[in-house]
């Protein structure tokens, strides 16, 4: 009787398993980005031993919305120590300044300044590009946001295809997730900016210490 019992109990998990089986989940994969920060003499100045923190700070609170959405990490791997010509104030002009006097290291140039300027927040170049710039407010979670912001065009989001400026979206800076158009564009191009063999040794790391 009780070998009967097991062998019964042998089928019965047997035939449990074929017709209750689910499949494991597949975890997204993260998708490393490295990222190239630039900070010039302003910014170094105003946050003196602590600039680097304050740019990790930056770039780890810009990144958790991408990753919380489509699993892109955003890794602040080189910190570069910028002097820049005072004589530019127009912040589009010093981020081409940036990306011409510094080597690109990384995927993605960040380059943030409290150098007095002229003009938005935040620019980059175009949608799509590699690089970017933000003016230091002072204001963290403002700076971290327009980091954000800006992040979004480098995956080619972009203002046009928003309604109005009271359309819900990180690229209005009025919330915290991404609108359908913009998570659209940002999933279809999540792996333009991927972690290469260039960043398997760090040149200074930069560190929330």
């Amino acid at each position: 009787m009780k070998r009967k019992f097991m062998v019964f109990t042998a089928l019965f998990t047997l035939l449990s398993s074929l017709f209750f089986f689910k499949s494991p989940e597949v975890k997204a994969k993260r998708i490393v980005v490295s990222v190239q920060t630039i900070a010039d003499e302003e910014w170094r100045e105003r946050y003196g031993k602590d600039w680097k923190s304050r740019v990790w700070y930056m770039v780890e609170n810009a990144d958790e919305a991408f990753y919380d959405e489509f699993k892109i990490d955003f890794s602040p791997d080189y910190c570069v120590a910028w002097d820049l010509d005072d004589s530019i104030t127009d912040l589009s002009d010093l981020l081409a300044a940036a990306d011409s006097d510094v080597a690109d290291k990384g995927d993605f140039k960040m380059v943030f300044s409290s150098q007095l300027s002229s003009g938005d927040a935040g620019v980059t170049t175009y949608a799509g590009a590699d690089e970017m710039i933000v003016r230091d407010t002072q204001n963290q979670s403002y700076d971290w946001d327009t980091t954000r912001h800006e992040a979004s065009h480098g995956y080619y989001c972009s203002h046009r295809g928003h309604s109005d400026t009271t359309t819900d979206c990180i690229l209005n800076q009025n919330s915290s997730v991404w609108d359908t158009n913009c998570w659209d564009t940002i999933n279809s191009h999540k792996k333009k900016l991927q972690r290469n063999n260039h960043a398997t040794k760090v040149f200074d790391l930069c560190s929330s210490k």
